[in-house]
């Protein structure tokens, strides 16, 4: 549920924007995330691996 939440409630938006952006070679995506995103935490195992994962997803789509 949380990587529902967390992790594709980035992704969708994010792609319903990219052909656009890459069309008019303009425009920013800006992604929050936490401290639990930084480091895994005791007890938020899942919580911090679907904030983790934005991380990852930022880095990607700015190699892109």
């Amino acid at each position: 549920r949380l990587m529902s939440i967390n992790y594709l409630g980035s992704v969708y938006p994010s792609r319903a924007v990219i052909t656009t952006m890459k069309e008019r070679r303009v425009g920013r995506i800006v992604f929050v995330s936490s401290q639990a995103g930084q480091l895994g935490l005791f007890g938020f195992t899942a919580y911090s691996a679907s904030k983790f994962a934005i991380r990852g997803l930022a880095e990607a789509l700015q190699m892109e």
